[in-house]
C-alpha cells in the first residue's frame, strides 16, 4: 500500500493503519485512470483483500499481474491469461553451456545428449538452468561427471514446495558448508533488498562465516566467497553495478533460503514477531518505518540465544536483559552480539 502511494507521490505517515492508507489511497484515485502492474504475486489476498477497494474510485484502470500460480490469477478474476512458454530445450542447451564459461561449442558438442536431460530435469526453467550450469562448471567436462550430478539424490527431496525443489535445492546442496551459511544469511532481508559486497563482507566475517587462510587477509577470503555465490548465480549483480558491489537474490532463491533456515531466522515486521515462538531463534531481521520494541513479556531465556538482530527503525527499545548477563556459555555472549541498524 505504501509502496502504491509512493508511486503516487502522496506522503503518509509510517504508523498510519491499513485503513488510513487505504483512505488515502482511494482519495487520491478518485476520477483518474491507472496502469497498475503487480509483479510476481504468490497470494491473492494483494489485489482482492488490499488493493482492489481503494481503487474503486477510479474512473477506469488496468492491472496486470505476473505470477507463476494459475490459482492466484483465478481467484484475483484476471480477464485474459497469457502464457509464457518455457524455454525450448535447443535454447535451454546453449543457456548451459554458455553459463559455464565455455567460449567454444565444440569443447561440449559430445555431451549434447546428456546436457539436454539436465535441461529436462531443469523443466525448461531459465534459473534452474543456469544455477545447475554452475555446479556443472565445479565438475570435469565429462559424461561421468555430469551424470553424477543428474543422478544425485537432491533432484528429489520431498520435503521442499515444488518450486524450491530440483535444481534450486541442488544448487545450494553443492555448496562448502561455509558458503551455505553466507547464502541463508541473505534470508536475512526482504525481497528485492539490494546489498552492498563490502558490508555483506563484514557481516559474514562478524558471524564467523569464513575460514582464515594462512597467507591472505580475512576479508580478501570473504570477497572470494561473495564473488563464488555470483559465479554461481546465487547471488545476482545488481544491473547498475559494473564491478558487482551490489547485489540482489533472485525471489525463489531467498524463498529457499528462508525455507532452509526455517525457525532459526525472522525477517518481518514486529508484530508477526510477537507472535512467533522465539525458543529456535538465532536471527532477527526487523524492517520497520516506525518505533517498535522486544516485548518484555517475552521470557528472558527465550532473548538471550538470538546472536544477531537486525533492524531497520526510527527507534529500537530492547529489555536490558537481553544484552547482559549472559552466561558465556550459552549460544550468545554480550561481547559478540551483532547488531545493525540502518538509518
Amino acid at each position: 500500500m505504501k509502496e502504491v502511494l509512493r508511486n503516487f507521490k502522496v506522503k503518509y505517515q509510517h504508523d498510519q493503519t491499513v485503513g488510513e492508507l487505504s483512505t488515502k489511497l482511494a482519495t487520491t484515485i478518485q476520477n483518474k485512470s491507472y496502469f497498475l502492474v503487480l509483479d510476481d504475486i504468490w497470494q491473492h489476498g494483494v489485489w482482492t483483500n488490499l488493493l482492489r477497494t481503494p481503487f474503486d474510485p477510479a474512473a477506469k484502470g488496468i492491472v496486470l499481474i505476473t505470477t507463476r500460480n494459475d490459482t492466484v490469477a483465478r481467484a484475483i478474476g484476471v480477464e485474459y491469461i497469457h502464457r509464457v512458454d518455457l524455454m525450448s530445450p535447443e535454447v535451454g542447451w546453449e543457456l548451459q553451456w554458455k553459463t559455464m564459461n565455455i567460449t567454444k561449442y565444440t569443447e561440449v558438442q559430445n555431451l549434447k545428449t546428456i546436457g539436454l536431460e539436465v535441461v529436462r530435469l531443469c523443466g525448461g526453467l531459465p534459473l534452474a538452468i543456469k544455477v545447475t550450469a554452475s555446479v556443472l562448471a565445479t565438475k570435469e567436462i565429462n559424461e561421468n561427471e555430469w551424470r553424477k550430478v543428474i543422478n544425485k539424490s537432491a533432484w528429489s527431496i520431498s520435503t521442499l514446495p515444488i518450486e524450491l525443489s530440483g535444481a534450486l535445492y541442488l544448487s545450494y546442496d553443492e555448496l562448502p558448508r561455509q558458503l551455505k551459511q553466507c547464502f541463508l544469511y541473505r534470508a536475512l532481508y526482504p525481497e528485492d533488498f539490494t546489498m552492498f559486497r563490502d558490508d555483506l563482507v563484514r557481516y559474514w566475517i562478524a558471524e564467523d562465516f569464513v575460514q582464515e587462510q594462512e597467507t591472505q587477509l580475512l576479508e580478501d577470503t570473504t570477497e572470494e566467497y561473495y564473488y563464488e555465490l555470483i559465479d554461481r548465480n546465487l547471488l545476482q549483480p545488481h544491473e547498475t553495478s559494473a564491478d558487482y558491489a551490489r547485489c540482489k537474490m533472485h525471489d525463489l532463491l531467498r524463498k529457499l533460503a528462508q525455507h532452509l533456515s526455517g525457525e532459526e531466522f525472522f525477517c518481518g515486521d514486529p508484530q508477526s514477531l510477537e507472535t512467533k515462538s522465539l525458543t529456535k531463534l538465532r536471527r532477527i531481521a526487523i524492517f520497520t518505518g516506525k518505533e517498535f520494541s522486544i516485548a518484555p513479556s517475552v521470557q528472558k531465556e527465550h532473548i538471550i540465544r538470538v546472536r544477531t538482530m537486525i533492524t531497520r527503525c526510527t527507534a529500537l527499545e530492547v529489555e536490558k536483559y537481553n544484552f547482559q548477563n549472559t552466561p558465556k556459555d550459552t549460544s550468545v555472549g554480550s561481547h559478540w552480539f551483532n547488531y545493525t541498524k540502518y538509518s
